[in-house]
């Protein structure tokens, strides 16, 4: 079974690609200015707590490239394998907090590929304090709707057969 991609499936996607190409670009533009040691690991307030040599930064573009395209194939090919009891709406708005969580992730490593440079390069001394609860935050806010919507739609499924 192949699902289309719903209007806000069509902009995160957009802006998960947007996020990737940005990480792309701020890799060329800054590999050759950073120092041979950069922050590799940040303590509860954003503050770098451990440093490594620059090769974490690719090493963090790639692990962000890899994400989106372990989730990209799992939109692609995941409706094939779904339970065959499952609703389509069911099976449309699991697909819909995919596509919601690869834009999350792409965003977030952007953001963390961002400011390792900036730290690196003495611009900035550490992440911005909100980042880790605004994540997490949303993250758990958006996966705790679509699993009551997910269950919604079930049930409704099986209220009409």
């Amino acid at each position: 079974m192949k699902l289309r991609y719903s209007r806000i499936e069509s902009l995160l996607e957009i802006a998960a690609a947007a996020a990737i190409l940005a990480g792309g670009v701020l890799l060329f533009k800054y590999w050759s200015q950073l120092p041979p040691e950069v922050p590799r690991h940040f303590d509860f307030r954003g503050t770098p707590d451990a440093w490594g040599g620059k090769g974490m930064v690719p090493a963090l573009f790639v692990t962000e490239l890899l994400l989106y395209l372990f989730l990209t194939l799992i939109r692609i090919f995941g409706p094939r394998f779904s339970k065959k009891g499952s609703s389509q709406h069911s099976l449309s708005l699991a697909m819909e907090l995919l596509t919601w969580t690869k834009a999350a992730v792409a965003i977030s490593f952007t953001y963390l590929l961002w400011s390792v440079i900036a730290i690196a390069l003495g611009r900035a001394a550490a992440l911005a304090p909100l980042f880790m609860p605004l994540f997490i935050g949303f993250t758990l806010a958006v996966v705790g709707l679509y699993t009551v919507l997910i269950f919604r739609a079930e049930k409704e499924a099986q209220q009409d057969r």
